[in-house]
């Protein structure tokens, strides 16, 4: 990989990592043993490998990206701040769909990617990023988990200071399927607790319960905001197309209407912000 060509002086295993000491060239942590121990050089099939178990981590991370690369020329690359998922592909066909499911100990879908990009994505300023898209490429590929439940929805063109990322998955012992066509794989995943930090297990499902339900809520209220401005748009182009004399009655009703529209959307978000 990207190791110098320098004189080895010693070598030592921690943590199920491999740790190398150089010549003058600094030491070296070869971090992904736990994928080199499952890789079979001789099996071309499928296989979604079990990922190293993951901290809760609160640091920068330089390998987030599914195509890093972990070098740079003058800094050193902290480890990714999510969950490394290796997994290893035949030739997929191009019109089928990768999927991975991330669900919890008690079953329930956490997160779901896929290698299809969202075709109804419209980026906007103040709006939600575009949802990482997994690789289906032949042969190895690299996702990394960001660690969180699926991403809050927001309400097209308006600018909402904040962050729509899902809140954090807590620590325990998670499924993971992969599936395309008639495939599919499954393995276990852990997280850990940031040893960092005293928080006990029952703070966590606390914690997880209120933040669940708190995006439940948020989700349902912009849905709906969304469905009813929909809405209001199209009234809007209704009554502009009613007759006043012949339709007075149904045009006076839908005035109304398109009122008490427009001041629910009114208290539901704020459409003239553009920026910070």
């Amino acid at each position: 990989s990207n190791l110098p060509v320098t004189p080895i002086t010693d070598l030592t295993v921690k943590d199920s990592d491999l740790v190398v000491a150089t010549m003058g060239r600094s030491f070296w942590i070869y971090d992904d043993l736990g994928l080199l121990r499952q890789w079979d050089p001789k099996s071309n099939d499928a296989k979604l490998f079990t990922p190293e178990p993951a901290i809760l981590a609160n640091w920068y991370g330089g390998m987030n990206s599914n195509s890093a690369t972990g070098t740079s020329d003058f800094t050193g690359v902290n480890p990714a701040t999510g969950m490394v998922i290796y997994y290893n592909l035949p030739e997929v066909k191009k019109d089928e769909e990768l999927t991975l499911e991330i669900r919890d100990a008690k079953g329930e879908l956490v997160n779901r990617y896929t290698s299809k990009k969202d075709s109804t994505y419209v980026k906007y300023e103040g709006g939600p990023s575009k949802k990482p898209v997994l690789n289906a490429s032949k042969g190895m590929n690299r996702f990394v988990w960001n660690m969180r439940h699926d991403m809050l929805l927001g309400a097209p063109k308006v600018y909402i200071e904040g962050s729509f990322r899902g809140h954090k998955a807590i620590p325990g012992t998670y499924s993971l399927k992969l599936s395309y066509g008639d495939a599919q794989m499954e393995t276990s995943a852990e997280i850990k607790n940031n040893p960092l930090y005293e928080i006990s297990q029952e703070e966590f499902l606390a914690y997880d319960e209120f933040m669940s339900q708190g995006e439940k809520t948020y989700n349902e209220m912009t849905q709906m905001t969304n469905q009813l401005y929909e809405i209001q748009q199209k009234l809007t182009q209704v009554v502009g197309q009613l007759n006043a004399s012949e339709q007075a009655q149904l045009k006076s009703e839908a005035q109304e209407l398109l009122k008490e529209l427009k001041a629910f959307d009114a208290a539901m978000v704020q459409r003239l912000s553009k920026a910070y």
